[in-house]
């Protein structure tokens, strides 16, 4: 029988290997509900005996936990939280500003983009290796964010010209899609029952987290701000026998 409560409070997560160990720090989630966890029943282990007297007897046993299934919604979108989402991982690049002075760039023919080298520029000149300088818009094209240029007459297709500009600064968050990443994440949380004011604690032991939904990285405006629904696998960590505790009490069905 599933008893149905509901919460406020602070949800933390970090991640886990396979045994629960934790392998990164508590961070917390932010705006995440509901969070849903559904607990099948479970069967016993039955130990029976080997001995001449106790063959064949049941000689004690203990509670298996059975599946566990859940569910949580994200109201805000961070790097981190698409990350866990994608089963990815966060990383921040920490490249300063940097100066292009003459970088030789191969064009090809008009409407192939070829890459320059650096993303993010600004100051952008382009001359011919004889120094003749070259019109944006009306000789070449550049994408300047992208860091890719094509010409734009057959006069400089097939050439190689000069680039010269500034590339800005990048220590923004980046998300590297699989990488080896498990996905795996323990989960505590500090949660109040609206109704009872009682205090509860959460802990699950190790969570598999991922996307049960489209994530549209090209999207219509009222699309931009819709929440994430993610999908709970919580497992039973090597060498462990419950998922996790309520108030210190294992969660695992009754037997």
């Amino acid at each position: 029988m599933a008893h149905l409560a509901t919460y406020v409070g602070c949800i933390y997560v970090a991640p886990v290997a396979d045994d629960g160990t934790l392998t990164g720090p508590w961070e917390e989630l932010g705006e995440a509900f509901p969070l849903s966890v559904q607990l099948t029943d479970a069967e016993p282990v039955t130990n029976r005996g080997r001995t001449c007297k106790s063959e064949g007897k049941n000689i004690g046993g203990k509670p298996k936990p059975g599946d566990a299934t859940g569910s949580l919604t994200l109201h805000e979108y961070t790097a981190k939280n698409v990350a866990r989402a994608l089963k990815g991982l966060v990383s921040v690049n920490a490249v300063a500003e940097s100066t292009l002075a003459g970088v030789e760039v191969e064009l090809k023919y008009v409407g192939q983009f070829v890459d320059i080298g650096k993303e993010d520029l600004s100051g952008v000149t382009v001359t011919t290796l004889a120094d003749v300088a070259l019109v944006e818009g009306t000789d070449f094209e550049v994408n300047k964010v992208l860091g890719i240029m094509t010409p734009l007459t057959s006069a400089v297709e097939n050439t190689t010209v000069k680039v010269s500009g500034t590339s800005a600064a990048d220590t923004g968050s980046r998300i590297r899609i699989g990488a080896g990443i498990s996905g795996k994440y323990a989960i505590k949380g500090n949660l109040i029952n609206e109704y009872t004011r009682a205090n509860v604690k959460l802990y699950l032991r190790k969570v598999l987290i991922s996307s049960n939904s489209e994530i549209n990285f090209v999207s219509e405006e009222d699309t931009d701000h819709e929440t994430m629904e993610m999908t709970l696998t919580p497992e039973v960590p090597t060498g462990q026998s419950d998922y996790g505790t309520i108030d210190g009490l294992p969660l695992a069905a009754a037997a």
